[in-house]
């Protein structure tokens, strides 16, 4: 095991500024108006037509998605990283990580090969294209159109590029092991991976067999329940970034604007209609069995008391999951029909029924009743966002079942509580990650932490107002005094 590899990884991180994801060659070229369109494939010899562009330089920090991004083109930047390990030698910390880190020698192995990789795929790339301020007829690819011995030299680190390609890719879905207050690590590599992956991606560097297998792993019914349950457990309890606001959150909302979530959001924003659906619903699945997990363990209650509780999601979860995993197998082009959904039709109603008039024995507490009514509200709302607001109908039922105004003001009303909940719960989420970035001495800078939390203010304010409208009109009516009464967020 090469421990001083792995503690170098933790340097990366720890350091004062230190950045994790260094391609110190890679730069937007859309940002300037120049479209990279070279491709490795080219590089190696599927084409002979030399591409007159140059791929400039960016650094990303280890939080780069939270617009704490560091543009630069400076010969002192490159060297970042050593500069990193060469700190971290000096301040002779290795035994005092090994003292610290109770992780195992998998996951050493693992966070190791993360770096070594991603060192490899990024200087292949930069022997390939050059330094930011090399000309196009002076870069490898040019060149290699007129020598036999730098084209056998380009087909070898082409190779190399792909195995390096490829191995980080296996990499981000390896499964490790680490402890709580190790967690950001694995998060910090991950999203170094994917970063890395979605550059290469958008400017063609990946060959297109590879690509193709990226593609079809992550759209499989195994990598859109990776990609929900990556989303999902990025917040792991007692971890550096988890805290006592935080609560597992898996509306769509959640997904696409979380700025500790951004390389997922991108992932999701490219698949198709269906396969996000799998990725919310996996999501919502996911949420569901850790929440009455955790209500089990913080309570006391007998498992068989909160599974008997929330035997109706539980058993439409089951059925529902077998009737969109049918929707993805290959040929299958037709839609989900009322005959599909027969199966779920009363498990539907019961919900609906339950959403309206809860009905729990007394052994069920108001915490337990709360997540029962949430997830009971998440399944209707999936519903309604998978076959849209007529979804009753779609799965065989009449409309008077959810056209009748108690319905629609309780359904209403619970939306507007769960998006001011998390529009609260993303926002305190990221004051927390901005005090733990300054307390580790790697601060976001000032204009970017401003401009999101700004965004992300004027979006729990935007609801506010439909929030307090709803509430208001609940409260005139005394039919409405129960659920108002069992609202856990009446913070305004």
């Amino acid at each position: 095991m090469n421990f001083r590899t792995v503690t170098s990884l933790v340097a990366l991180l720890i350091l004062p500024d230190s950045s994790f994801c260094v391609p110190p060659f890679i730069k937007d070229g859309i940002a300037q108006g120049k479209g990279s369109r070279s491709s490795i494939e080219e590089v190696s010899g599927h084409s002979h037509e030399p591409r007159p562009d140059a791929i400039s330089g960016l650094i990303q920090s280890e939080d780069h998605n939270h617009e704490g991004i560091k543009k630069v083109g400076q010969a002192d930047q490159h060297g970042s990283i050593d500069l990193s390990l060469s700190r971290l030698e000096n301040q002779h910390i290795n035994s005092a990580i090994k003292e610290r880190i109770q992780i195992t020698d998998p996951d050493t192995k693992i966070l190791a090969s993360v770096v070594d990789r991603l060192r490899v795929v990024h200087n292949v790339l930069l022997s390939i294209h050059g330094t930011p301020d090399t000309l196009p007829d002076k870069s490898l690819i040019a060149k290699t159109q007129s020598s036999v011995r730098l084209k056998a030299f380009t087909d070898n680190a082409v190779k190399i590029y792909d195995e390096g390609v490829h191995d980080l890719f296996q990499l981000v879905q390896t499964p490790t092991y680490l402890p709580p207050a190790f967690y950001h690590l694995r998060l910090a590599s991950n999203s170094c991976i994917l970063q890395t992956l979605a550059y290469l991606r958008k400017y063609k560097l990946i060959p297109t067999d590879l690509e193709e297998s990226i593609d079809s792993t992550l759209k499989s019914p195994a990598g859109l329940e990776w990609i929900a349950r990556q989303t999902q457990e990025a917040f792991l309890p007692d971890s550096r970034y988890s805290n006592r606001f935080h609560h597992p959150l898996n509306e769509v909302e959640f997904l696409e604007n979380h700025p500790q979530l951004v390389q997922y959001s991108h992932l999701f924003k490219g698949l198709e209609k269906k396969e996000q659906d799998l990725v919310l619903f996996n999501g919502l699945k996911i949420s569901m069995t850790s929440v009455y997990r955790h209500t089990y363990q913080t309570t006391g209650y007998d498992p068989v008391t909160i599974c008997t509780a929330a035997k109706g999601h539980t058993d439409f979860m089951e059925k529902m999951e077998k009737i969109l995993l049918k929707e993805l197998q290959p040929g299958h082009h037709q839609q989900i029909t009322v005959e599909d959904l027969s199966e779920v039709r009363q498990d539907i109603l019961n919900i609906k029924n339950f959403l309206m008039e809860p009905v729990v024995g007394p052994e069920t507490d108001a915490v337990l009743e709360h997540h029962l009514m949430r997830y009971s509200f998440l399944i209707l709302d999936f519903l309604q966002r998978k076959f849209g607001p007529d979804y009753m109908e779609k799965v065989g039922l009449s409309n008077k079942e959810h056209n009748t105004d108690e319905f629609q003001t309780i359904f209403a009303f619970m939306k507007s509580t769960g998006r001011m909940e998390l529009w609260r719960v993303i926002l305190m989420d990221y004051g927390w990650f901005l005090m733990k970035r300054t307390t580790f001495n790697q601060a976001v800078p000032p204009e970017a932490w401003k401009e999101t939390s700004a965004s992300l203010w004027e979006q729990l304010m935007e609801e506010l107002p439909n929030y307090m409208r709803i509430s208001h009109r609940m409260d005139q009516d005394p039919k409405w005094e129960a659920i108002l009464g069992k609202n856990l967020y009446p913070w305004f």
